[in-house]
């Protein structure tokens, strides 16, 4: 697997804005030949919010030492922080071959890696283009909305069809509603279009929520808590949307829901700038403009007029397709690729063919201790049991197109494992097998801790495999009489 930690922070006080993103990366990685991992600094809520995935909660800033140390058996780690000083960039550059920094707003001088910043029109940001790291290779930015992160009931988008009249108006201002404005915003449109249904969304996090339940009528939604798919229904139905100018307003740009922003945070005004710009927006607003709701209400007399928000959503759909986790993971595939040949993960059960079929190769057949062929009835029942096995470790080696080149199996017993390997015949003779022994047993190492000692049996005519298994470091001790035939007994010692 390449391994990806996803180091982030979140609090009630301050929002979960960057777990909400780091969360979009992980539903794109969590699958296939990545592992990932969210390293949260954060509380309850926080946790809350990651209790389906993959995580570790600590205040890495404090506790940094933990974090890097982590970071040893990591390929790539991507930070999503406005908290963490520039030292601590530079140490996670020097464990990882691969560092990942998300940005907003240029928030500090990053050190070499690969910068991210999804914000509308960061493509023309004053990035530093051409600065060298003479410690580890270049700066590389992929900007823009091509590449801001959704969660994944967002990847993919569909037609929108303006109605001609605004007959429902969506709010909503992120998961704490830090600045209070639902109930305000509520008021004034129950004063001001009555006859409008109004629908609320308020986070988990939002202490105004009782506040809303007394405001609610007959024209009224009230709904906290709510799921990505629900959350996309709610705007997919709304004619309007009154939002803060965060990660949310991409999410609405993405249906194609004409909205008003209204800036909360300083780190969303180059949100507000740049979509007004590409006409997703109309106008500015701050949380702490005097006339705020005022103003509010004339935007909405403005965008009755049809035309104008069908140009809002067409300019939505068309900056925000989607895609942009997909972008961001196969950039990602492809650097590890460009330094590493092969990345490894478990087998499983849709592995169960293409294994059948290689372990039926006539050369793996020949050099292996029970040369019979094998029959598919015995190999379904032997692999689903192996793959449960937790003293057996079955690994795929993959190549950059995620065909397999090979396996590697460890049957273990105690501190003991005996190896097992064979490469797929369009993988032969590229020196993958030693590779593929180099990497496995660190692989092995790191979930079995208590292995000390691998064992190989190989014939003595099989040069091929003899010849990789002392370059991976095997030495040989003997010889051993298995099945009334004599194998040469290889260690590796850890």
């Amino acid at each position: 697997m390449i391994k990806v930690a996803i180091i982030t922070e979140g609090f009630k006080k301050t929002g979960y804005g960057h777990i909400t993103r780091c969360l979009s990366l992980y539903q794109g990685l969590d699958k296939s030949i990545f592992a990932p991992l969210l390293v949260v600094n954060g509380d309850k809520g926080a946790e809350e919010l990651l209790n389906k995935s993959n995580y570790r909660i600590f205040d890495w800033l404090i506790h940094g030492e933990p974090a890097l140390d982590l970071l040893n058996s990591y390929d790539i780690a991507i930070i999503d922080s406005y908290l963490a000083k520039e030292n601590f960039y530079k140490m996670v550059l020097k464990k990882v071959s691969i560092p990942v920094y998300i940005d907003d707003n240029k928030r500090i001088i990053y050190p070499a890696g690969i910068i991210i910043n999804g914000t509308i029109g960061s493509e023309h940001f004053n990035y530093p283009r051409k600065e060298k790291n003479s410690e580890k290779g270049r700066k590389e930015y992929l900007l823009g909305s091509n590449f801001i992160p959704l969660r994944k009931e967002f990847w993919v988008t569909s037609d929108r069809k303006i109605k001609k009249e605004v007959k429902t108006i969506l709010i909503t201002f992120g998961g704490q509603d830090l600045k209070n404005l639902s109930p305000k915003v509520l008021k004034m449109l129950q004063k001001e279009f009555p006859n409008t249904k109004k629908i609320v969304v308020a986070g988990g996090g939002a202490t105004n929520l009782k506040t809303l339940e007394k405001l609610k009528d007959n024209k009224t939604e009230i709904h906290s808590v709510v799921s990505a798919a629900k959350m996309r229904s709610l705007m997919k139905k709304s004619d309007l949307a009154i939002s803060a100018a965060g990660q949310t307003l991409y999410e609405l740009a993405s249906t194609g829901t004409p909205t008003i922003a209204v800036i909360v945070a300083d780190n969303q005004k180059n949100n507000v700038k740049g979509w007004i710009k590409n006409s997703f927006l109309t106008n500015e607003f701050q949380f702490e403009d005097k006339d705020l709701l005022k103003s509010i209400k004339h935007e909405i007399d403005m965008l009755s007029d049809t035309d104008l928000r069908v140009l809002l959503s067409c300019s939505g759909m068309r900056n925000v397709d989607g895609q942009g986790v997909e972008r961001i993971v196969a950039r990602l595939k492809e650097k590890y690729f460009e330094k590493e040949e092969l990345c490894f993960r478990k087998a499983m059960e849709e592995d169960s063919k293409n294994l059948f079929d290689l372990s039926n190769e006539p050369i793996v057949r020949e050099n292996s201790i029970n040369p019979a062929p094998i029959k598919w009835e015995y190999h379904q029942e032997w692999f689903s049991k192996r793959i449960k096995d937790k003293n057996y470790l079955l690994l795929l080696a993959l190549d950059k197109d995620e065909k397999l080149a090979g396996q590697i199996k460890y049957d273990i017993e105690k501190n003991n494992a005996v190896v097992g390997i064979s490469i797929s015949p369009d993988h032969r003779g590229k020196g993958y097998a030693s590779k593929m022994l180099i990497k496995s047993a660190s692989i092995l190492k790191e979930l079995k801790p208590d292995t000390n000692l691998i064992i190989a049996y190989i014939k003595e005519e099989n040069i091929s495999s003899i010849k990789s298994f002392e370059k991976s470091g095997y030495q040989l001790i003997g010889k051993e009489i298995i099945n009334d035939n004599e194998y040469l007994k290889y260690i590796y010692e850890f």
